[in-house]
């Protein structure tokens, strides 16, 4: 069984080195979410700490007016003027909005992969150490 050894010193920067990274990874996945939003013409989309506020853009403001005027003709499932304007902007939202969900996800697997990469690329160097260095903890976090 390996000894446990506390390290006065190193566990500051250990314990930021950790805590830093994780709010820029949630950070980040949200950006993924934020800036496809942005691409759809979310404009009025923001984050906050681990969620993605996306707002209207035209597709969905012109969805949701449908909805509403016609809420009854909807929840009956009855033909009204309008109905095939409404199913094609229901596809259209639906497929933005899963493309938006889909982008938090991504960005968080792309960040993953490349810290892998680099892990990956350093892998000689660590092999053999008995301690690594802060730059070593960090690419490992």
């Amino acid at each position: 069984m390996l000894p446990i050894i506390f390290n006065k010193r190193i566990f500051p920067f250990l314990f930021f080195g950790f805590v830093l990274p994780v709010v820029a990874g949630t950070l980040s996945h949200e950006c993924g979410h934020w800036l496809m939003s942005r691409y759809y013409g979310y404009s009025k989309s923001h984050i906050g700490y681990a969620y993605t506020v996306l707002g209207s853009n035209d597709v969905q403001a012109r969805y949701d007016s449908i909805r509403k005027q016609y809420a009854v003709e909807i929840q009956n499932n009855v033909d009204f003027p309008l109905k095939k304007e409404y199913e094609f902007l229901k596809k259209e939202a639906t497929k933005e909005e899963m493309i938006i969900t889909a982008a938090g996800p991504f960005e968080t697997i792309l960040a993953g992969t490349t810290g892998f990469l680099f892990l990956f690329l350093f892998r000689k160097k660590h092999a053999n150490k008995e301690r690594l260095f802060f730059w070593q903890w960090i690419i490992v976090f």
